[in-house]
């Protein structure tokens, strides 16, 4: 990380989190947010997810979330934060987004749906893996 942004992360009171970390935070939640883009439109949906074997999955239907997410590279994020202490996270996944076949077993998606039955499974494979950690300031 270039010394001009690590100072401000430290001087914000932002610390970087291993990517140990953020795989642990990754699975402390099951709802996190996915962007999508199709035809100049950009839309961040929440979906309700799990990690599998280093991958976040997540249920959809065939629509515009599956249209343009399916062999693209995308973008997946969770966050959590304490009113209380005022401190909190951030994870940010990209990876590309593979459609789980029928083979898979229904179970690695089936019961991720908010409401309904979903009928594809969706896989974003992780690329790469980022996270911060807010609140209160750090020493360097």
């Amino acid at each position: 990380m270039p010394r001009l942004e690590r100072a401000l992360d430290l001087a914000g009171g932002t610390d970087i989190l291993s990517e140990e970390d953020c795989w642990t935070l990754l699975g402390q939640t099951g709802v996190g947010r996915v962007a999508v883009s199709l035809n100049a439109k950009t839309d961040i949906l929440p979906v309700n997810y799990r990690i599998v074997d280093g991958a976040v999955v997540f249920a959809t239907n065939l629509g515009r979330k599956l249209l343009a997410l399916i062999g693209q590279d995308a973008v997946f994020e969770v966050d959590g934060f304490d009113e209380r202490t005022r401190t909190g996270w951030s994870v940010l996944v990209r990876g590309r987004a593979e459609l789980i076949g029928p083979e898979e077993p229904a179970t690695t998606f089936a019961d991720l749906a908010w409401a309904g039955q979903k009928a594809y499974g969706v896989r974003l494979a992780t690329t790469s893996l980022s996270g911060r950690r807010l609140g209160g300031r750090r020493d360097p």
